[in-house]
């Protein structure tokens, strides 16, 4: 069994912390411009970051468009309205990804304004924009990212009547890094014996509801495959039946995120599905785990990513048990595509 470092993890995310502050400050500047649309980019695990931010706000009624476009995609098949009246917030962690960078090169012909998130302040991301968010150098680039975007996104839009969730966000934010570190420290010998269970599995299918799907796409692309090499499916649970659950049998591995956002019952519904047709079904439950700091109003959004930091668990014994370290890589890095 690998075990957790719960210091290393909190100190991976301290600039994060200190960057809080920075992303309030910036979105309160930037709300008084009174841009009409916001557009999210990114590829990967941040394209699927700022649709859950995306998801969060279209239940609101804000006066304000928003839309979420990978990289790739803003370049070869570009919204009309690219203008004086949009803001971007364009994603990458490194600071240096092709598909972002381009993206980023593209927008600045545009009369948008423009926002980096990223890891280093002299990024070459940072470096084609009008502002930077930057939180750091880390290992921990989805957690820090998911600060930082919240805190910009809730101010500026906090204003709007119909987001009431700015001041339980920004009290809850800093405390985030300790909650999911509880999550990971409970989860240590749950993931180890999990993890032995999927040793000679190929195929793993992982379900989330409403935001947690973005969530467990992260989790199935991002890690299982990029990271292990595993056939990681990640599904809606709202498309579950429609089609993949014709898939499960006796000897198929399920993971169930069940989250507390408005979504859950979704989840909860394949949940008991699988528990009927296959025994290797395994579900974690945010509502298991205490949260400390975070406020009841916002457990609902951030409550995801407890189930997620169990999964980063799993990653991490399963990468031990399998003896293939997270940082091996076939292609990415090491040749052209």
């Amino acid at each position: 069994m690998q075990l957790f470092d719960r210091k290393q993890f909190l100190s991976s995310l301290k600039g994060a912390r200190d960057t809080l502050s920075k992303a309030l400050e910036l979105g309160e500047q930037l709300s008084t411009q009174g841009y009409q649309r916001l557009h999210f980019v990114g590829c990967g695990a941040p394209n699927r970051l700022l649709a859950f931010v995306q998801y969060w706000a279209q239940g609101k009624n804000l006066d304000l468009q928003i839309r979420t476009s990978y990289s790739a995609e803003l370049v070869h098949y570009p919204p009309p309205d690219l203008d004086q009246h949009t803001l971007v917030l364009i994603a990458s962690h490194s600071g240096t990804t092709g598909d972002t960078l381009e993206a980023a090169r593209f927008l600045r012909e545009k009369s948008c304004t423009t926002v980096a998130l990223t890891q280093l302040a002299d990024s070459s991301l940072a470096q084609q924009t009008d502002f930077t968010l930057a939180y750091g150098r880390t290992d921990q680039g989805y957690y820090a990212a998911l600060m930082v975007v919240l805190a910009f996104f809730s101010s500026l839009v906090r204003e709007q009547p119909g987001w009431d969730l700015h001041e339980p966000l920004r009290d809850s934010l800093p405390a985030l890094p300790e909650a999911l570190a509880d999550v990971m420290e409970a989860e240590n010998e749950n993931t180890a014996r999990i993890a032995g269970t999927l040793t000679k599995d190929r195929v793993l299918y992982l379900v989330g509801a409403g935001a947690a799907s973005h969530v467990a796409y992260v989790f199935a692309a991002c890690i299982l495959m990029e990271m292990q090499w595993l056939h990681a499916i990640s599904l809606n649970a709202s498309e579950f039946f429609h089609g993949p659950f014709e898939t499960i049998d006796k000897d198929t591995p399920v993971i169930v995120f069940l989250d507390e956002s408005p979504n859950r019952p979704e989840a909860q519904r394949v949940a008991d599905f699988c528990r009927r047709v296959t025994p290797r079904l395994t579900v974690f439950d945010s509502a298991d785990y205490p949260l400390r700091g975070i406020r009841p109003e916002i457990r609902p959004m951030l409550s995801p990513f407890a189930a997620d930091a169990a999964l980063v668990r799993l990653a991490e014994n399963l990468s031990n048990v399998r003896n293939h370290p997270l940082t091996t890589r076939r292609y990415m890095g090491k040749m052209e595509y």
